[in-house]
């Protein structure tokens, strides 16, 4: 097993991973099944990578619905499916239940799946899969991986778990120091802001990938505060039809 994605042991009472990957077939795959390019259905390669986006929309939001429901005690099977991925055969014997599924689906496919879960679960309100993974960005063999869900969350509460991080930016390699970089972009406030301004003085080989990052998060930030100033207009206009008389 590759040390670099040695991840937490699983409970004794966890749910089988095959039992993961065939809920996840069926709640997430099978709804969205993905657009094989074809001259009878699409006119052009252009017609099936246009269906392709569309599949991944939907098969992002199927994502999300399920990780919403999901019980609580699933996160480490999902986890540990992130952490090691399933092998042709693991995923081959649970395939072979599904005889409508198309037989040549990949490890690297339901990777995918997996991914996208655990990002989408990361997500949600008071999440138990943000502080899991959270927890791992301490450990150097465990924060890859994590960090790799992690840095497309966006979400304030990431940034707690990501200071220490960023005070370990000389240990890190140039991959993990991209995704940190990344992440802290993605949560657009000042604290965040601040604390990259502090990496491109800690890793000043990045500091040119970091200033980009810190102009697109300013960015960002205030095209929401415009939004965010219209929508409270649109709403006092809303509740206070003649307001502009008063």
């Amino acid at each position: 097993m590759d040390e670099m994605l040695a991840g937490p042991p699983l409970p004794a009472n966890a749910m089988p991973r095959n039992g993961m990957l065939d809920e996840m077939i069926n709640s997430i795959i099978y709804p969205v099944p993905e657009p094989r390019f074809s001259p009878v259905v699409h006119s052009s390669e252009e017609d099936w990578q246009q269906e392709r986006e569309i599949y991944y929309r939907n098969r992002s939001r199927a994502a999300r619905t399920w990780a919403a429901a999901a019980p609580a005690e699933w996160l480490d099977v999902l986890i540990d499916l992130h952490f090691h991925p399933a092998d042709d055969d693991e995923l081959e014997a649970v395939v072979k239940q599904h005889p409508d599924m198309d037989p040549e689906y990949s490890p690297y496919e339901m990777e995918e799946v997996v991914y996208y879960a655990l990002l989408e679960w990361a997500k949600l309100p008071q999440s138990s899969a943000l502080t899991q993974l959270g927890v791992m960005l301490r450990d150097p063999i465990q924060r890859v991986s994590a960090i790799q869900v992690l840095w497309r969350v966006g979400k304030p509460e990431l940034l707690e778990w990501l200071i220490p991080m960023a005070g370990q930016v000389a240990d890190l390699n140039d991959s993990e120091t991209s995704w940190l970089i990344s992440a802290l972009g993605g949560i657009h406030r000042e604290d965040a802001e601040r604390l990259l301004e502090q990496l491109a003085v800690d890793a000043p080989a990045r500091a040119d990938f970091i200033h980009k990052t810190l102009e697109e998060s300013r960015e960002a930030r205030r095209q929401a505060d415009e939004a965010e100033a219209v929508r409270q207009v649109a709403l006092l206009k809303k509740n206070r039809p003649f307001w502009r008389f008063w």
